[in-house]
């Protein structure tokens, strides 16, 4: 069997990875924090205050 071309698997884009590992040096705000939490966990959170409105 012949392999794929070389081409075939994209490589990762450097520069967006460099970005992501970039780090700012200085320590989130508790708002900060929860927004960015918010954002990778929004149904927890959304069954969270569905519980506290309901009085459970």
């Amino acid at each position: 069997m012949k392999p794929p071309p070389l081409n075939y698997f994209s490589m990762p884009d450097k520069e967006q990875s460099e970005k992501r590992n970039e780090h700012s040096g200085r320590l989130l705000t508790e708002e900060e924090w929860t927004e960015l939490m918010n954002k990778h966990d929004r149904l927890n959170q959304y069954a969270k205050k569905r519980r506290d409105q309901s009085g459970e």
